[in-house]
């Protein structure tokens, strides 16, 4: 167990230290949609827009997402916090895979 805390310490190590070192990013950048504002103005204080747009989650992973960036420092009250959650939920949903019984499209 304490290695997966270790793992998850460094990861967020990781993303805090991108974060400094991306700096401010255009809000164009993220997808356009209500709760962009919000969004671009507590997320890309720290992120660039690629770290945010690169990552596609369920609603509760990025509730669990936007609440682990409130912990280290992101300034959202509840409100904007659900604002950004369902933002990115819409905006940045989970990629589809393939059922394993789905069959192959035709080659072409």
């Amino acid at each position: 167990m304490r290695v997966g805390w270790l793992a998850l310490a460094a990861t967020v190590t990781g993303m805090l230290g991108l974060a400094v070192a991306s700096g401010a990013e255009p809000a164009s950048d993220l997808p356009p949609g209500p709760g962009h504002d919000v969004t671009a103005r507590v997320c890309l204080e720290c992120h660039s827009a690629d770290v945010v747009t690169r990552r596609r989650l369920s609603p509760a992973d990025w509730k669990d997402m936007v609440d682990v960036m409130v912990n280290h420092g992101a300034k959202a009250d509840d409100k904007q916090k659900a604002e950004i959650v369902d933002y990115l939920s819409r905006t940045l949903p989970p990629v589809a895979t393939p059922d394993k019984n789905t069959p192959a499209p035709p080659a072409r």
